[in-house]
Order: structure tokens, then sequence, then C-alpha cells
């Protein structure tokens, strides 16, 4: 069913769709074997490395502006120069540390994308060898 919705999608219609069976290897992945692997804790360690020091950071980085805004108004409209105030270049500093780290994580992501991969592969790997050891074991 699937795979004529996705037939359909690529702009066959439901005539010339048709639903071929998965092959005998595409078994049900053994997701609690995966979720007890060294690499897939290896690849939550590493998110979790680089998300919560970057999600720390940017919370405080976020909220120093409005704290600033209500305990220390005075400090916020000091002029640095140009007519630019304290607040302001504070303000605009905001979306460049924004788009800092969304590129920032884009790097990070092509690490775990390779990591994940990792772990998919182990999972196919391991899958095929014991659906040969089940078809050994039958002769």
């Amino acid at each position: 069913m699937s795979d004529m919705r996705f037939d359909e999608a690529r702009g066959r219609g439901p005539e010339t769709a048709t639903a071929e069976p998965a092959p005998a290897d595409a078994a049900a992945p053994n997701w609690s074997g995966i979720a007890c692997s060294r690499a897939f804790r290896d690849l939550l360690a590493a998110k979790k490395r680089f998300i919560l020091p970057v999600f720390l950071f940017f919370l405080f980085y976020y909220f120093t502006l409005p704290i600033l805004a209500g305990r220390a108004p005075r400090l916020l409209t000091t002029r640095i120069g140009w007519g630019v105030s304290l607040g302001l270049l504070l303000e605009m500093s905001q979306f460049v540390m924004g788009w800092l780290i969304a590129w920032r994580y884009v790097k990070a992501a092509a690490r775990f994308d390779r990591l994940a991969k990792n772990v998919l592969d182990q999972a196919r790997d391991s899958r095929l060898t014991s659906a040969r050891k089940g078809a050994a074991s039958h002769v």
C-alpha cells in the first residue's frame, strides 16, 4: 500500500503502481538490540555532548537581554559609538549568534548522520548474520 502511494506521488496512477513484497532479509529490526548497542549509545552520547552545552549557552545568552533590561536598563542605554547602545548591540548579536549556532549544528549533524549510519549498518549486519544462522540451522 505504501509503495502504491509512493508511485502515485511520483506521478504514476494507481493503474500502473505495483506493490512489490518486501525482500526476505528485510525483517523487522530488533529495536531493543539496537538501543543496547554500543554504537547507538555512542550516538546518543555525542548528541548529548553537543546539544546540552549549546542549549545552556543559548538560554543564558538569550535571557541576558531581558534580564538586563529589567535589572540594569541604564547599562543597556550606554552608548558605545556611532549612536549604537550596548542594548542594541546585544540585541543584534542574538541574530548572529542564532546563525552561528545553526551553522555549528549543521556541522555536528553531519557527524551524527555518520554515527546513525553506523548504527543502522551494524543492525542490518546483525540481522543478516542471525538470518544466515537461522537458515543454516534448518538445513
